[in-house]
């Protein structure tokens, strides 16, 4: 995979990179990508564009490629194993409680991989769900979420409201800890001059994340 990559990082395209994966992946596996919105209010399955960079945009776009109908946390993914990750998207309130997709890739034991971001990046998805299991095991204060409403739109044209939960104003993620969280987490990491590549099991930085929240190390700021 860094060989792949390394041609990537020494002038490929978007489009070459999401090739690269998806030939990483094979017939046989499965590839995602988040694939959120820009509206807390509003999101459209076919339509809406991907908040989430111009590789999860290009990624998205491609003809065979399907997305969750999750209000918080979408995803888009190709491969078997997407029905089975998608099929409680209608059941899913917050992108990282028991019906979201994002979930059952985890306890699917699926990995991750960073591409491009820093040595020490604060932008780690799976730690959201060791914090709502923290939540649910009443490691958390209280009252950190909160119900709204936002209109979605499915892939074949349906609109409907849906009931989200939400984090009330005020809490937000702490940088700080979760970097020092992340240093925590076992992965691989490469250099490839200006590309930096990191993958770990997604359900090892879950485990990280509960275990600072059960022991009052909280992940996001407001608490």
């Amino acid at each position: 995979m860094a060989q792949l990559l390394w041609i990537y990082a020494r002038g490929g395209s978007l489009s070459s990179l999401v090739d690269m994966l998806r030939a990483l992946v094979g017939d046989s596996g499965t590839l995602l990508m988040p694939s959120y919105g820009y509206s807390k209010d509003f999101f459209d399955v076919r339509n809406t564009p991907s908040n989430a960079g111009a590789l999860s945009e290009m990624f998205r776009l491609q003809a065979d490629v399907v997305r969750s109908a999750v209000p918080h946390f979408a995803i888009a993914g190709i491969g078997p194993a997407t029905e089975m990750l998608f099929q409680d998207s209608f059941n899913c309130s917050y992108g990282f409680d028991d019906c979201a997709p994002y979930t059952k890739f985890l306890h699917a034991g699926g990995k991750v991989l960073l591409l491009g971001l820093q040595k020490h990046p604060c932008k780690i998805s799976a730690f959201h769900r060791g914090i709502w299991l923290a939540d649910s095991n009443g490691h958390i204060p209280p009252d950190w979420v909160q119900q709204d409403h936002m209109h979605l739109i499915d892939e074949c044209g349906n609109t409907e409201e849906r009931l989200v939960l939400r984090k009330r104003a005020g809490i937000k993620n702490d940088n700080a800890v979760f970097r020092a969280a992340f240093d925590r987490v076992p992965k691989e990491q490469v250099n490839l001059g200006a590309l930096n590549i990191c993958s770990f099991k997604g359900s090892s930085a879950v485990d990280v994340a509960f275990a600072w929240s059960r022991a009052g190390r909280f992940l996001y700021r407001g608490m």
